[in-house]
């Protein structure tokens, strides 16, 4: 299924309809749908198109020419000609420069140039930004389009001289993995159980959750896609990390420590014997990918100490291999696909599931604000984090007035005691929530139900009966 990316369509609309040139930056990571939305941009306002390849630069502008001379021939009226032959007196289709100004004088009116992959081009023919810059001070009522398969990017414009490129970009755009609502539309028709379950595994990247057989078990899922030695996922988190990232061996050392617990800088230092400052850049790269991210603990006033300078994996596949596959390399070589689910990864994926539930219960609410204007709360918000455990998301309103959220994944129901266990920390505090938002996979025991019931300020979600029509 095909969602169409309404913010982003509409940033592109606009640089098209403006009267001035326009240099489009689209970048992402590979598989969040930058192809597809570069795609149906193009073919919807007739705009000429071009997926570059890993290649020479001869070859590469020879692929361009032939490319552009089979789609896009039909263009060529009898009054394009003569304005294509004057072009063709002065530029060369030898050069970029040559070829896109022919490109310019095909039509009337506005002219759209996309390429995709810029990185492959420019890696091999640095003269590529140079008359890219130079046409667009030549032409005029031209949009160019350029993306790129990478977060990095800015570090690859530092190496161009000022006045090549950077001062010619108009708009930058970095296309995000799917949020919660988009997710939901994705997979329209599952419950939202199935989705969050999907979420936790996969994450938002089109690229992955393409491969998803929803008519077919979480469990055969993860082993077909995650664990089988064909598996069309089971190396992906490595790719990326190695696409992206050099050092791979000292990046998969501190995901491996960190997802064994160790997730403060001085307790990865000690853990690995990496320098702290090396290790701090590290984790700026990783933060930076959108693989891990600092906690910022929310400023409670309680008596248990605060955790801080915590770091977490927030990328959901790269979570999955750091926890499942990383650790466990030989037993995924030698036991078959499907004992490797029972032995490694059933026996802890409620857990392992559960800080993704906390994540779309945290969206849950921000949405009661954005589309229901129900905001149970508006003030400063976060998630707390004690040495005796961690509140998912806290609220607090200009007068003080305080909202705490509470999620389980489990098949087992959020229970009066598992309330009770959670908040015992807060009872010889100075912390008097006025709010409870209380979030289940499997519902609420007949005792939470009957106190929800008796008192005004505690909510329960049960995300059991929430399920999405087609």
């Amino acid at each position: 299924m095909i969602i169409k990316r309404e913010k982003e369509y509409r940033q592109l609309n606009e640089a098209y309809e403006a009267k001035e040139n326009r240099l489009v930056i689209l970048s992402g990571r590979l598989g969040v749908g930058k192809s597809t939305l570069a795609r149906q941009f193009a073919q919807d306002k007739q705009g000429y198109y071009y997926q570059a390849v890993e290649c020479a630069a001869g070859k590469q502008k020879q692929l361009l020419n032939q490319c552009w001379d089979r789609l896009y021939e039909e263009d060529r009226s009898e009054v394009m000609r003569s304005a294509i032959s004057r072009i063709q007196q002065t530029v060369s289709r030898n050069t970029y420069l040559g070829i896109f100004s022919e490109m310019c004088h095909r039509r009337t009116g506005r002219t759209l140039i996309v390429i995709e992959d810029i990185n492959h081009i420019v890696r091999n023919d640095p003269d590529f930004y140079r008359e890219l810059v130079t046409l667009l001070e030549q032409e005029q009522d031209l949009m160019v389009l350029l993306t790129i398969s990478t977060l990095n990017w800015r570090e690859l414009e530092a190496e161009v001289e000022p006045r090549s490129l950077v001062g010619q970009i108009t708009d930058r755009i970095v296309l995000e993995p799917f949020r919660f609502l988009e997710m939901v539309k994705y997979f329209q028709g599952l419950s939202m159980v199935d989705v969050i379950q999907i979420y936790a595994l996969l994450g938002g990247v089109p690229g992955y959750l393409k491969y998803w057989d929803v008519s077919r078990s979480v469990q055969q899922n993860v082993i077909d896609l995650l664990i089988d030695e064909d598996g069309p996922l089971r190396d992906e988190a490595e790719r990326y990390l190695h696409s992206e990232l050099r050092e791979l061996s000292l990046y998969n050392t501190v995901l491996g420590s960190m997802q064994e617990g160790v997730v403060r800088l001085n307790d990865i230092h000690e853990r690995t014997g990496f320098g702290r400052a090396k290790i701090s850049v590290y984790m700026k790269n990783l933060k930076q990918l959108g693989v891990v991210d600092k906690c910022k603990t929310f400023p409670l006033r309680c008596q248990d100490r605060e955790k801080k300078g915590m770091y977490e994996i927030t990328d959901a596949l790269v979570h999955f291999w750091a926890h499942f596959i990383l650790p466990n390399q030989t037993l995924l070589n030698i036991l078959p696909a499907d004992q490797f689910y029972e032995q490694v990864v059933e026996k802890d994926l409620e857990a392992y599931t559960e800080v993704y539930f906390e994540r779309m219960c945290v969206r849950y609410l921000g949405l009661m604000k954005e589309y229901k204007n129900a905001a149970p709360l508006s003030g400063r918000h976060g998630a707390w984090y004690g040495d005796k455990g961690k509140i998912p998301m806290i609220i607090e309103d200009k007068e003080e007035h305080l909202l705490l959220m509470y999620a389980k994944w489990s098949r087992e129901p959020f229970t009066r005691k598992d309330l009770e266990r959670k908040l015992r920390y807060l009872v010889s505090s100075d912390v008097n929530p006025d709010q409870y938002y209380i979030f289940s996979k499997s519902g609420f025991d007949t005792e939470l139900i009957q106190k929800a019931q008796r008192v005004k300020n505690m909510h329960l979600v049960d995300f059991s009966n929430i399920k999405f029509a087609k």
